[in-house]
């Protein structure tokens, strides 16, 4: 249910308060009509002011939905005035084309910049506002600001956000539905699991009927409306062509979201019980691979002392290795793949384990130089799923930091194979690993729209994806139990 709709900034601030403090969403028609950025952020002045700064965009098939669901995403680096908004207004121009024809498609797939941190577009997020002028400035110091915009039309997969939301449509148009967290105990709405990669969405199969049964909780967002969506709700959105937003996201106390003099619908207790039951999953798994690492790397590297590219144990007794390099980690990569023994997928599990990212991504682009293309098909066919779970883990992980490892230290452009990379060095998404791995002409040929080579490695991004998943459901089977009383089997 939502609150009634607020016009003008004299209600706003104080109709704002009691929606936060209530859990309850809210819509403030012509909250950012008169932001400068309004009028400012044309098409000339985004791609005069941000022509070269990278960011990463999704692909979005035409006629298609965005699931949400990992390993079902494309997502490539591009620069965002040259190459996304230059290549956007080619979008716009086709969709208006196509308006007309019977099926509604085009054939080019279209670009999506989502979530994208304002910060990344340092003269864009000088020019934004730090905060809505209707929020209490106490948020200023928490808030995160993010960018969406689209030239095509897209929508997202039904879903909710771990932090409280208000978005703010510059340009365009936006179609929501909301559902309170109260909609996954009714029936309404069947997530993903909890401790999976895509905890907060729903399956893609229960999105349409969920959508066409409550269409009563659709609401239009118009340019210059705001609107506020508490921690834990469900929603669905459907951007217009060419739409340009703005997100404020920052995080609440727990206290608030489990407070019992909430509602029955404000007061997420399945989203926390969710939450919970995820981050538990989450320590248990590190916590065996950090067992792993220590008893596997141990023997492994006691055996193998005197080899100058393996990285050498800090103690015999504690589980802190130093990183390995590029060249071990791809050695033991080969090997493993070669023996196909339970010892060597440990093995291989424990090394990717204490890697750093950008070490485990020129790894596999030495490896695909060293033993050819083929190799990286074949390696992820027959990781089990421990090491896809390490794998996947590695690449979410955030690589802007450098480590003390050798790859770092020499800098993503000291050797033919981290050219080979992304311009960013450190590879955060699965799919774009594998195609670094699988083709050394990943920023020419990504940047040019080749779906040849997104067809030759999204399904073994598919594949690696499927492997992580069931590693998590495994150990969530064993462990949940096992916390809650019921029994439960150990993890090896």
């Amino acid at each position: 249910r939502l609150s009634a709709h607020v016009a003008g900034m004299g209600r706003a601030r104080t109709e704002f308060a009691a929606a936060v403090r209530a859990r309850s969403p809210l819509v403030i028609r012509g909250g950012c009509a008169r932001w400068a950025v309004a009028k400012l952020w044309t098409d000339a002045h985004l791609r005069a002011a941000e022509h070269d700064t990278p960011v990463d965009v999704q692909v979005v098939t035409p006629g298609a939905e965005l699931t949400g669901v990992a390993g079902e995403q494309v997502v490539v680096r591009l620069r965002f005035g040259d190459e996304f908004l230059a290549r956007g207004a080619a979008e716009g121009a086709a969709e208006g084309a196509a308006e007309g024809a019977p099926s509604g498609r085009g054939s080019t797939p279209s670009l999506y910049l989502a979530q994208c941190e304002l910060d990344e577009l340092p003269v864009l997020a000088r020019e934004a506002p730090a905060l809505p002028p209707f929020c209490p400035r106490a948020l200023r110091r928490s808030v995160r600001r993010h960018l969406w915009a689209n030239r095509g039309r897209v929508i997202s997969a039904l879903h909710y956000d771990g932090y409280e939301n208000l978005l703010c449509c510059l340009r365009g148009r936006k179609a929501l539905t909301l559902l309170p967290p109260t909609a996954v105990t009714s029936g309404r709405v069947r997530p993903c699991t909890a401790h999976g990669l895509s905890p907060n969405h729903a399956l893609p199969s229960a999105e349409a009927d969920v959508v066409t049964q409550e269409s009563e909780d659709t609401l239009m967002l118009e340019a210059g409306d705001c609107l506020y969506i508490p921690e834990g709700w469900w929603h669905q959105v459907e951007s217009a062509p060419g739409t340009l937003a703005l997100s404020f996201w920052w995080q609440t106390p727990a206290t608030l979201a489990l407070s019992p003099d909430l509602s029955d619908d404000a007061c997420p207790a399945a989203y926390a019980l969710r939450n919970a039951a995820a981050d538990l999953v989450r320590r248990e798994q590190r916590r065996l691979l950090d067992a792993l690492s220590s008893r596997v790397l141990c023997r492994f590297f006691k055996k193998s002392s005197k080899s100058p590219n393996l990285p050498r144990l800090k103690s015999s007794k504690s589980p802190a290795f130093k990183t390995p390099s590029s060249e071990a980690l791809a050695n033991v990569l080969a090997n493993s793949h070669a023996e196909r023994t339970l010892k060597g997928r440990r093995r291989m599990a424990a090394m990717l384990w204490v890697s750093c990212p950008r070490t485990v991504a020129a790894a596999f682009a030495r490896l695909a130089k060293k033993c050819g293309q083929k190799i990286i098909a074949e390696l992820i066919a027959h990781l089990d799923p421990r090491a896809a779970f390490v794998l996947v883990t590695k690449l979410e992980e955030d690589g802007d930091e450098p480590c003390d490892c050798a790859q770092c230290r020499r800098g993503p452009s000291s050797s033919r194979a981290g050219t080979s990379l992304s311009s960013s060095a450190c590879l955060t998404d699965t799919f774009e690993l594998l195609a670094a791995a699988a083709d050394a002409e990943l920023p020419r040929r990504a940047a040019g729209h080749d779906g040849r080579l997104w067809a030759r490695a999204q399904p073994l991004r598919s594949r690696l994806i499927a492997l992580a998943e069931a590693y998590a459901d495994k150990v969530c089977s064993a462990l949940v139990p096992r916390v809650l009383g019921l029994g439960g089997r150990r993890i090896q």
